[in-house]
């Protein structure tokens, strides 16, 4: 049973000050029962990584009540099938809303449903518009990602990106046009086969980012992070703002050259999302010609729908054929290509030159990628591919060689390719140079 002196009427929360954690959960995502409450939620479940994640829910609900203003309204839910108000027990803590003004709540075609109404109240928001409002913008930034991000051991934090009106395709855009994000460390993972296609797609973001800039009111997930092994981050809490934890690591803030890459390839990808978005999300318009083109705007091989862990994209690798230098990033400055390697015919602005052979290799080996939360292998991307030459590619190819010369090769690669050093310290959760090693070497296939 739920506190009725913790649920707040739809009036006040449309008139009065919200604090911007509020706002950001309801901007993420809004479930209605009936036309009577509106509720937000936090969820986290049991990691891989470490477990017992109930013991934290309601140090998480305390947290997040702190920065959640005048109105600190979480609350646990446990509530049951026979309560006046009964939701799922998937929803963990929640903040609830009653619809006291008796607005039609989720219909599209009004221009008072409660999503309109969200979205007017909050770009009246002072933080928006003022830089200098820091803490404020982050606290939305967390209310928006914070209360339901996983982590599965990749670079990354997800998060659902959940569609259910025309107004939630383009809410990102909120975050973005405001500065509240930097898009460089976001990317979509996208459901692209036919087993996916009824899960939300997934915003995500670098978790060495967030942890660093941003910060989290959630204890649990510093425990599985340091579970995974992360024993070079060390725990910090900010004692201007009670509640949240930020780590402090080595972390490197990427070039102007990587930041423009990734900003380019992050708005193509949501570009890409919007185009389609509208009939393949809302309108549940899955048919195979729809599939296709969906893939197809992504720029995925759609000859077939194996599974996005187990099959190589095609696309990223000729990305880095065409992108990178030249040269092997394991031997480059230590012997001539020319005893390394061959000459091929490759076609360059239209014209066929001969051009020295390389392969391309995942530094971490991609069959280690095949993750249980999501269908894209999370190795299989551009920061953890390099360009090797046959004869180092060969000795590293299932520890051919021996391991002190491999160990040599993978110090090279660190020393020669910042993207992938950046990557192995995300996905290893360590900046110790020697432990990056053994591990990389540890999983080589």
């Amino acid at each position: 049973m739920f506190d009725e002196n913790k649920i707040l009427n739809l009036s006040s929360f449309l008139e009065d000050e919200i604090a911007p954690t509020v706002l950001g959960a309801f901007l993420r995502r809004s479930e209605y029962i009936g036309n009577e409450y509106i509720f937000t939620y936090f969820s986290f479940r049991s990691s891989k990584f470490y477990e017992f994640c109930e013991n934290y829910y309601q140090d998480y609900a305390n947290c997040i009540n702190q920065k959640s203003g005048i109105f600190p309204y979480w609350q646990l839910n446990i509530s049951e099938s026979n309560d006046p108000i009964y939701i799922s027990s998937k929803y963990k803590g929640v903040y609830i809303l009653k619809n006291d003004l008796d607005i039609e709540l989720s219909d599209e075609q009004s221009g008072n449903n409660f999503t309109n109404r969200l979205l007017n109240k909050i770009r009246r928001q002072s933080f928006l518009f003022d830089y200098a409002m820091e803490e404020e913008r982050k606290d939305f930034l967390r209310g928006y990602l914070d209360v339901a991000m996983s982590y599965d051991g990749s670079g990354f934090f997800a998060c659902d990106y959940h569609c259910s009106s025309r107004a939630d395709i383009r809410k990102i855009s909120l975050l973005m046009d405001h500065g509240l994000m930097n898009p460089e460390y976001f990317n979509f993972n996208t459901r692209l086969t036919e087993d996916t296609t009824q899960k939300d797609d997934q915003f995500r973001v670098s978790w060495k980012y967030y942890l660093c800039e941003i910060g989290t009111y959630n204890k649990y997930r510093m425990e599985c992070i340091h579970a995974s092994d992360t024993n070079a981050a060390e725990l910090t809490i900010d004692e201007n703002s009670p509640g949240i934890y930020y780590f402090n690591i080595d972390y490197v803030a990427l070039s102007p050259a990587r930041r423009n890459e990734k900003t380019q390839n992050f708005i193509s990808k949501y570009n890409a999302f919007i185009n389609m978005a509208y009939g393949y999300r809302i309108e549940g318009n899955q048919d195979a010609e729809t599939l296709r083109q969906y893939r197809q705007l992504f720029g995925m091989d759609d000859s077939n729908n194996e599974d996005r862990r187990t099959t190589r994209n095609q696309r990223i690798v000729s990305q880095v054929y065409d992108d990178e230098p030249d040269e092997c990033v394991c031997c480059k400055n230590r012997y001539n290509i020319a005893d390394r390697s061959f000459y091929v015919k490759r076609r360059v602005n239209g014209l066929a030159v001969d051009k020295y052979f390389f392969e391309i290799h995942h530094a971490i080996s991609f069959s280690n990628g095949q993750s249980q939360y999501t269908e894209e292998n999370v190795l299989d991307v551009i920061e953890n591919l390099v360009k090797v030459c046959p004869t180092c590619h060969t000795c590293m190819t299932a520890k051919r060689g021996r391991e002190e010369d491999i160990k040599i090769l993978l110090n090279s690669m660190l020393d020669n390719s910042p993207k992938v050093k950046d990557f192995a310290e995300g996905y290893f959760g360590t900046t110790d140079k020697e432990e990056l090693i053994i591990k990389i070497y540890e999983v080589l296939h």
